[in-house]
């Protein structure tokens, strides 16, 4: 057995996590993981610069810390009257701000000892009660026991985060990692993780320096694009007197989405191209990086792309569909240009004509007519 896998097993939490078994899951798991022995399987001492790698390829940023969500305790005769009597408190499911408890807590000796921290931007559902550890082996240990001692987690626990973030320069990487523990209302304990791979410096390799040309030209097709709809906008209403014959078309509406959607991807990626981890960050850290915040907006930038490209998939679908119907208009009016005098409702500007030239009210509809001619006709 290898002691990469041993450690990694170590660290997974175990199915069966109860209370009691959280604080044991730190001591003999996470910081063992976090905070290796500092010797070769074979006994030999690391040296200086092989100390501090986890599974020994990865360094520790920041030390790590807990977040704890706490419920309100509430009376049962609310729910349950006939038998309050019998199970007088409830401890129910977490919901920010309703449930959720913001009130200081701690030990007989200090009962404002751990205090409610509220979040940012979302990062952590509203916030939470927040402690962070050192990043020595032996203090870390003192504090896991410290947090068992003050009963930390107790009926009110409802999720408990634990989150630190390693880099490895071999892969240019900065890796968030959050453990998630949800402590059921039942007494169940469900634990999850989410992790992502974030590049601080993203133009070192020819590589990178293709995939920012390839961003650019995207950026420029969706100003064109952009431009393009806001000038339809604009051809509409100067001729109906009103935008709403072009929202009467599904694949219209679905053009101002994806531009929309674009727009906002667009700012979403000037955002975390210039948030101070990206801008300010230097190892060894001397101050903390909110690399969870970072990791937040990285990961909802990634689902947006994910949906821009399925809008993207259905504009192909679109246009293939619309060509095939450009040539059967062509084939039944026998030209390039329509053969009749179509006229907008009455009380409205200029007109639409296939033959005339210089007509303000003008439009060509061979531009759009995959998409409009159902509209407009």
């Amino acid at each position: 057995m290898s002691p990469t896998s041993s450690h990694s097993r170590a660290a997974h939490p175990p199915r069966s996590l109860q209370m009691e078994s959280f604080f044991n899951w730190m001591e003999n798991g996470l910081i063992s993981l976090l905070f290796p022995e500092e010797a070769w399987y074979n006994g030999d001492e690391f040296d200086e610069t092989e100390v501090g790698y986890i599974l020994h390829f990865n360094r520790l940023v920041g030390g790590f810390h807990l977040v704890q969500q706490r419920v309100k305790s509430e009376s049962a005769c609310g729910t349950t009257p006939r038998f309050c009597n019998f199970y007088p408190t409830i401890h129910g499911e977490y919901s920010f701000p309703s449930t959720a408890s913001q009130t200081p807590f701690g030990p007989a000796w200090d009962t404002a000892k751990y205090k409610f921290t509220p979040d940012t931007v979302g990062e952590y559902n509203g916030g939470g009660y927040m402690v962070d550890f050192p990043l020595v082996r032996d203090l870390a240990f003192s504090k896991v026991r410290e947090l068992r001692s003050d009963l930390w987690i107790d009926k009110h626990t409802r999720h408990v985060m634990v989150e630190f973030t390693v880099f490895n320069a071999n892969l240019n990487a900065f890796v968030p990692v959050q453990i998630n523990f949800h402590f059921r209302p039942s007494g169940a304990v469900h634990h999850d993780f989410f992790m992502i791979s974030l590049k601080l410096e993203k133009l070192i390799t020819s590589a990178d320096y293709r995939r920012f040309f390839f961003e650019f030209v995207l950026l420029i097709c969706v100003v064109v694009q952009v431009f393009g709809e806001l000038k339809q906008l604009w051809d509409i209403k100067w001729v109906f007197g009103s935008v709403k014959p072009y929202f009467s078309s599904v694949w219209n509406i679905m053009d101002i989405t994806r531009c929309t959607l674009f727009c906002i991807d667009i700012a979403l990626y000037m955002f975390l191209e210039t948030h101070p981890v990206r801008r300010f960050l230097t190892l060894p850290m001397t101050q903390n990086a909110n690399f969870t915040q970072l990791a937040f907006f990285e990961h909802y930038y990634m689902l947006l792309n994910s949906f821009l490209v399925l809008l993207c998939v259905l504009l192909c679908v679109r246009l293939s569909g619309g060509r095939q119907e450009l040539l059967q208009l062509g084939r039944n009016v026998g030209g390039r240009q329509l053969g009749c005098e179509c006229r907008p409702p009455s009380g409205t500007r200029g007109g639409l004509r296939g033959h005339g030239g210089g007509t303000p009210g003008r439009l060509h509809l061979e531009y759009r007519v995959h998409k409009d001619i159902k509209s407009y006709t």
